[in-house]
């Protein structure tokens, strides 16, 4: 098992949330990019932080250009990084879009004794797994523990880290699994 770490917004209140004149359910398919067409203005809050998100939809998030820069450092993230326009501000910010994937294979595993808590995501390595990535059909954005640590001490603002775990086989997800390591710690 290896751990990795998805990174996402901190919530708490008075970040930036932008919103356009799309649709909202084109938006929250995720895989249109005529987001980038489109002005976006902020309606709420006043803090702006390296990570903000759409109005009524947190889960849509939109990253800086220090992120972007800072993710550059490890690959080129051109391809996967789609600059927007938000009305009134100079500085750009990027909707995640395309990320290279891997297999998601605990959705939806439960742990027993409650329906709320789930197991830690886990994926199947593979060779030549790239520093940046995501796990199928999920807007994790998976980062390398070195990055992590490297994004804390850059002082990224508004930003949680949760553990992703990486194994080798499904044999080594079931024995995990069975010895109880996948759930998370209270």
């Amino acid at each position: 098992m290896k751990i990795y770490y998805d990174f996402r917004k901190k919530l708490y209140g008075g970040v930036w949330e932008i919103e356009s004149d799309m649709p909202y359910a084109d938006i929250s398919e995720g895989k249109n990019l005529h987001l980038l067409d489109i002005p976006f203005c902020i309606c709420h809050g006043k803090k702006q932080r390296d990570i903000i998100y759409y109005y009524g939809d947190i889960s849509i998030e939109f990253l800086s250009h220090n992120i972007f820069t800072f993710l550059s450092q490890y690959e080129d993230v051109s391809p996967y990084l789609y600059p927007i326009h938000i009305k009134d501000v100079d500085d750009v910010y990027y909707f995640v879009h395309n990320l290279p994937e891997v297999k998601f294979i605990n959705r939806n595993v439960y742990i027993s004794s409650t329906s709320y808590k789930t197991e830690i995501p886990c994926f199947l390595l593979q060779d030549n797994l790239p520093p940046f990535f995501t796990l199928n059909d999920t807007r994790l954005n998976v980062i390398t523990p070195e990055m992590k640590t490297a994004m804390i001490k850059a002082k990224i603002t508004n930003i949680a880290f949760k553990p992703v775990y990486g194994v080798s086989s499904m044999e080594e997800y079931y024995q995990l699994q069975k010895e109880g390591k996948l759930f998370p710690e209270n």
